[in-house]
């Protein structure tokens, strides 16, 4: 990152943040304590926008996370790292998930780049898309106001035969582990209690305030016109 974009965006002196409490967590996602707790702790429209002008680049990964949309981000991407491998990228995300594996394409490729991401969370972040706005680069993940956060546990089809439900089944717990190890690497949460969450057959839903409070995003984006609601 270079100094010039440093001093443009400053953000409040980061502080040592107390770790939360497993079973007050457990319980404020509507899960009760059970005996097994301490084992689990130890173990098709164009969705794009692109911006480039002087500093400002910027992708919108907006509606369903499928294959072909994860190309085009990931060519976007890739696209803008070349350009400018050092000035952020800022990434606004709408979107009710997708395709697992389509959005960790697109989380690798986050990863990989030498850019800064900046992610911004808009309108739904559910699903997969949680993942995406968490991977941002941390102190730079925000939402607004009104963005409605929902975690749940990898959805997977049950059609073929006996075999194949097995398979997919199986493939689909392996993935479930794959998402639960990396979003708490983001978050706050451990994985062992990520791991509790993403096993209730349940959505859960977040305020941005809860996104915040278990780290998922580090703050909420203000509105630039403070009198917008007088």
């Amino acid at each position: 990152m270079n100094n010039e974009f440093q001093e443009q965006e400053t953000e409040s002196p980061e502080t040592e943040e107390e770790p939360l409490n497993d079973q007050e967590t457990l319980a404020e996602f509507g899960i009760l304590e059970d005996e097994d707790l301490e084992e689990i702790l130890s173990e098709d429209y164009n969705p794009i926008i692109k911006v480039n002008h002087g500093a400002a680049r910027i992708l919108a990964i907006w509606g369903e996370i499928n294959s072909h949309a994860s190309r085009q981000y990931v060519e976007s991407l890739l696209g803008l790292a070349m350009q400018d491998p050092c000035s952020p990228i800022e990434v606004w995300i709408n979107s009710p998930g997708g395709n697992l594996i389509d959005a960790l394409a697109v989380y690798d490729v986050m990863q990989y780049i030498p850019c800064p991401i900046h992610t911004v969370g808009i309108g739904m972040v559910m699903s997969a898309a949680v993942l995406l706005v968490a991977a941002g680069e941390r102190g730079f993940r925000s939402a607004l106001p009104n963005t409605r956060f929902m975690v749940h546990q990898v959805r997977y089809s049950s059609g073929g035969s006996t075999t194949d439900m097995a398979t997919i089944q199986e493939e689909a717990l392996a993935m479930q582990k794959v998402y639960a190890n990396t979003l708490a690497s983001h978050s706050r949460i451990p994985e062992g209690i990520v791991k509790k969450i993403l096993a209730e057959n349940k959505d859960h839903y977040l305020v941005p305030e809860q996104a915040v409070k278990y780290g998922f995003i580090d703050r909420i984006k203000e509105y630039a016109k403070s009198d917008s609601l007088s």
